[in-house]
């Protein structure tokens, strides 16, 4: 019998690229054993909790061998639901009695307001706004990604949210 597990508390990892305003690429980095009867999945299920708090079962496709090119998963808003809502969301993951939970930050809009505000400034000046922006999503991220749920949803969905939409026309 061939069992699929990560090796240990700190291994599940992925790397999460925007697509577009309607999709993410999801990549499984997580340190598979291979040890004795174990064999790394050719796919598995993980959940994703939105900013609304709903939660989707996606398939996750992973690489099967050291050679094989890593295997980038199209997320789109009709497997969460309808929309990508800027936003902290939550990846959860049980292996071999384990519970796995990491968070992300998808900025679609956040991105956009701050592009649209570099193209409206003077080349010479910096606009605060968009300074503020830029760091608000930055620490937004950094908390995410190291578990402070709480600080990063008000960072990134009250804070930043607000500055974009008074200052930007992003759809």
């Amino acid at each position: 019998m061939n069992c699929n597990c990560i090796r240990g508390e700190g291994e599940f990892n992925f790397k999460i690229e925007r697509f577009s305003s309607d999709a993410f690429l999801y990549q499984d980095l997580s340190w598979w054993n291979t040890d004795n009867n174990y064999t790394i999945p050719t796919s598995y299920t993980i959940q994703i909790t939105t900013p609304a708090s709903e939660t989707f079962d996606v398939e996750i496709f992973v690489k099967t061998s050291e050679i094989d090119v890593p295997v980038w998963n199209k997320i789109t808003n009709k497997k969460l639901g309808g929309v990508l809502k800027d936003g902290v969301y939550c990846v959860s993951f049980e292996n071999c009695d384990y519970n796995y939970k990491r968070y992300f930050v998808f900025a679609n809009k956040i991105e956009c307001c701050i592009e649209e505000m570099i193209m409206k400034e003077n080349v010479d000046e910096e606009n605060p706004q968009r300074k503020e922006l830029q760091d608000l999503l930055k620490k937004g991220i950094s908390l995410a990604k190291f578990g402070n749920f709480k600080d990063a949803k008000y960072l990134i969905e009250k804070r930043a949210m607000k500055i974009v939409n008074q200052k930007c026309n992003c759809l």
